[in-house]
Formats: C-alpha cells, sequence, structure tokens
C-alpha cells in the first residue's frame, strides 16, 4: 500500500496575526495596512472556507481549536511542531521562535496521540536549551513511499539532528543548501518542494551548489518522480508549499493555494492532472501575514 498521507489535522486561528520575533528568518511574511480584527477574522474566514473546500473533495480533516488562553500568531501553521510517521510513531520538535513553543500543548498532543493509535511518543523539544531546531514538516519533506527525507540547511535546520532523525526512523537523508534570489538562505525545505507519489514540485535553481542541484534532481527522477521545476517568481507565490493528500476515495488532491496556483504555466499544471486532482482554496491573507501557504497548515497522518 502506498505509505502517503490519508488525514490531515489543522488548527483554527483564534489569534492569527503578524509575528514580529519570526520575521528576521522569513521573509515571505508582510505587514499589511489593516487592523488586527480585520486581519483575524479573514484568516476565519480563509480557514474555515478551506476546510469546507477540502471535505467537498472527501478529504478527511480533523479540526483543533486555538488556545484561548495564550496569544499564539503563528498556530494556524501547523505542522512545524510535531510529525506522526507510519510506523505509529510521533515526535515533537524544538523550535527556533519561543513565541511559537506555546503551540506544543498537551490537551492536542494527548487527543492525537489517543486516536491515532500512537505507539511512541519521542520529545525532542529539549534541544531547544541547546538551541538546536528542527521544525518538523516544515525543515524536512519526507517521500514516506520511498524511505527518503530532504531537508535545506537553515538556522531552523540542524543538521546533526536531522540525519539523527532519519537514521531512527529508517529515512535516507539528503541535507543541501538553497538560497532566495539575493542569496539569503531559504528558512524551510516545505517552501521549495513537495513530494508526490509520482512527481515532485520544486525549484532546483534555488540549489546553487550544480553537484547538490543534479543529485537532488536525479534522487527524484531515480524514486519514479516527473520533476515539475519551479522559477523563483513561483517560488515566491509558495507553488511549492502544497501537498498530495489522498482521499477517503482513494483518489490523489494536490492541495495548493490560489496564489501558487495561478503561478504555474499550463505545462505545469496539466502534469498535475496526470496524477492528482488538483484543489486550491484562498489563503491570500494567511500567506501575506503569516508567510506560510498551504502545506504549513497541514499536520499528516501517514499509513
Amino acid at each position: 500500500m502506498f505509505k502517503g498521507v490519508h488525514t490531515v489535522l489543522m488548527l483554527r486561528p483564534n489569534n492569527f496575526g503578524f509575528n514580529i520575533f519570526t520575521k528576521n528568518t522569513n521573509p515571505f511574511q508582510n505587514e499589511v495596512n489593516a487592523t488586527t480584527e480585520f486581519i483575524q477574522q479573514k484568516a476565519l474566514l480563509e480557514f474555515d472556507d478551506m476546510v469546507d473546500v477540502l471535505e467537498s473533495h472527501h478529504i478527511d480533516v480533523v479540526i483543533f481549536e486555538d488556545s484561548i488562553d495564550e496569544k499564539l500568531p503563528d498556530a494556524v501553521f501547523f505542522n512545524n511542531w510535531m510529525a506522526i510517521m507510519p510506523n505509529k510513531k510521533a515526535f515533537l520538535f524544538p523550535m527556533m521562535a519561543a513565541s511559537r513553543r506555546g503551540e506544543r500543548r498537551k490537551e492536542i498532543i494527548d487527543t492525537i496521540v489517543d486516536k491515532f493509535d500512537i505507539q511512541e511518543l519521542v520529545d525532542w523539544s529539549h534541544f531547544e536549551n541547546e538551541d538546536k531546531f528542527l521544525e518538523s514538516t516544515g525543515s524536512m519533506v519526507f517521500d514516506f513511499d520511498k524511505d527518503i527525507a530532504y531537508a535545506i540547511e537553515s538556522s531552523r535546520t540542524d543538521e546533526k539532528l536531522f540525519h539523527d532523525f532519519c537514521q531512527l526512523n529508517g529515512l535516507q537523508g539528503f541535507y543541501f543548501g538553497a538560497f532566495d534570489m539575493n542569496g539569503v538562505p531559504i528558512y524551510h525545505t516545505n517552501v521549495i518542494m513537495s513530494v508526490a507519489k509520482d512527481y515532485a514540485i520544486i525549484c532546483l535553481a534555488c540549489i546553487e551548489d550544480l553537484m547538490e542541484r543534479n543529485m537532488i534532481k536525479n534522487k527524484l527522477m531515480a524514486s519514479g518522480k516527473e520533476v515539475i521545476d519551479l522559477s523563483f517568481n513561483q517560488l515566491n507565490n509558495f507553488a511549492g508549499n502544497c501537498m498530495e493528500v489522498i482521499n477517503q476515495l482513494g483518489e490523489s488532491k494536490l492541495l495548493i493555494s490560489r496564489t501558487a496556483y495561478h503561478a504555474l504555466n499550463d505545462t505545469q499544471i496539466s502534469i498535475i492532472r496526470k496524477y492528482s486532482d488538483i484543489v486550491q482554496t484562498n489563503i491570500s491573507i494567511i500567506e501575506r501575514v503569516g508567510g506560510g501557504s498551504t502545506r504549513c497548515m497541514l499536520m499528516g497522518v501517514p499509513s
């Protein structure tokens, strides 16, 4: 059986907003000329509309509510602090921004462990005390079906932790550099690439080292993927921040934002549609203010 994601977990954002503590490492964040209340309400509408769209495509969605007591502006980006593995093992990860660490809420963790029959919960959050970070499926992009993990060099992604994680989970790990058009390291791997069963979406141009670029491209092709290469403009419009999900009918769905979809060209869309139905949602305020897109909002449950 294909080891893909069959359920997505999401968190409804009741305190969404611009996080001043993460802007230095995430250039995708933007301060907009709007009130805090407007941004919050718009984010909630976008979130609820996204859930409706996913469920209309028979995608299994589990919703959690934001914290009432603690203001967590990035909590909607549910994929950065926990990952569930195909072997029913789950990990809690160390996050760089202290302002985000409260997102690891015990009641959510306990519910996930119970609902998805997690056999072992491994807590790596203590590495924050050593300034070592590995931000789950933001830092790592998995090809569970081929037992491969990809990660780019970043202040949010410690190389040793990445390789230790791969060794512990029987994954072949690839760690490489990736930079934006200004030569600045890109903060998360899921910004530049997404790996589906039959294809991979990636901005190869941001991998400056040609040996590394060829290594990653060749590995993707050798693992049976048709490679869809993104431009920097498409990268900047979140085209790499998408996710394949298998719905309740066994159909492949590529979840992508409207911004990202409209950045793709006809050839790229045709390749994707050979393998997946494209499901697009409008999350423009979440993207602009939060600096993350569709993939960042989804914690996947593989099986």
